[in-house]
């Protein structure tokens, strides 16, 4: 963990050298042109959601199927602390 722009997270290798196209494209949850990027803590970013109009946010878990559970305690969910959330600007504000 570390500190980048005032905010909490960690730096994630996106690419480790140099790919050809047809990789990168192939690869939809990376990067596109970055060989690193940032991850926020869970709390920054529901931080910067919240700051930035999105009132309501929602955190989906339908992509650990079939083992969520051997997912959240064991498996990717748990190692690499990523998950997909879901911004919405309700004009509540």
């Amino acid at each position: 963990m570390c500190e980048h722009e005032n905010a909490a997270g960690r730096w994630y290798t996106e690419f480790a050298t140099t790919l050809d196209h047809a990789f990168k494209e192939a690869s939809r949850w990376a990067s596109w042109d970055n060989t690193k990027s940032f991850w926020l803590t869970r709390g920054w970013l529901l931080q910067a959601l919240a700051e930035n109009g999105f009132d309501m946010v929602f955190e989906q878990f339908d992509s650990l199927a079939p083992a969520i559970v051997d997912s959240m305690n064991a498996g990717y969910y748990h190692h690499e602390h990523r998950g997909t959330f879901v911004g919405i600007r309700t004009g509540a504000l």
